[in-house]
């Protein structure tokens, strides 16, 4: 459901539900790509979970980008 969906019929109890189901399962695999959907749907409940989560596996997390280049650049 897009964003806009999720707001014009008021369904916010719905998506906060949704953002916390994926919080749950987040991995180092699927942090960064999840943060990014989440500033995309404007998710930020899921967005600060992904942040907390990046500083909770920092060195799980990095140790995917061996290469600094390969870094989203917001984590630099």
């Amino acid at each position: 459901m897009s964003p806009q969906a999720s707001d014009q019929y008021l369904l916010e109890g719905l998506k906060r539900l949704c953002e916390n189901a994926i919080g749950q399962g987040l991995t180092a695999e699927t942090v960064i790509n999840t943060f990014e959907y989440s500033e995309q749907f404007s998710a930020p409940q899921l967005g600060r979970r992904c942040l907390l989560y990046v500083l909770e596996h920092y060195d799980e997390v990095f140790k995917l980008y061996d290469n600094p280049r390969d870094r989203p650049q917001y984590f630099d």
